[in-house]
């Protein structure tokens, strides 16, 4: 994921929900650079080690801190999932270099469950200090997003993948 790539998800979640998503043209620089530093808080080596080099974890870090840092005037939390979802389809075909359409499709479905069961527990733990234990008790949510087991349909998962 660049800060390209965020733009464009920006601009395709402008076009398809109009006036409910800000335009990515009037956004400052200021919040760009707010989202680069995320991204590259999250994609780049810390003392040599890459911080999260689980795709799984890489992409609950990007949902949560996008989520959490209100980068953008609107549409942090919509960001955060196209964010979320995208590193996700990214991912697909390297781990699963045999899914056929049908199943790519279900898994992405999964991976939506998962980014709407991760931000109402982003939404509901409000101290910012905690982004390290939110991305610890999310990421297993998004892992089994794409097992190839289906997710309950009750809701009687949390958000660390338990019943």
């Amino acid at each position: 994921m660049s800060v390209e790539g965020l733009r464009r998800l920006a601009e395709a979640l402008h076009e398809l929900e109009d006036e409910w998503f800000p335009d990515p043209k009037s956004m400052s620089e200021e919040c760009w650079g707010c989202l680069a530093g995320i991204l590259q808080a999250v994609q780049e080596p810390v003392f040599g080690k890459v911080k999260y080099p689980d795709p799984w974890e890489r992409s609950t870090a990007l949902l949560v801190r996008i989520s959490r840092r209100h980068c953008l005037p609107n549409g942090n939390k919509r960001l955060a999932s196209a964010a979320f979802l995208a590193t996700i389809f990214f991912n697909l075909e390297t781990f699963y270099p045999d899914l056929d359409e049908e199943q790519a499709k279900d898994r992405l479905r999964h991976a939506e469950q998962a980014a709407i069961k991760a931000l109402a527990v982003i939404a509901a733990r409000t101290d910012s200090n905690e982004e390290e234990a939110l991305i610890s008790d999310v990421t297993p949510t998004a892992r089994r997003a794409m097992t190839l087991a289906p997710l309950p349909e009750d809701g009687s998962e949390d958000a660390r993948g338990q019943g």
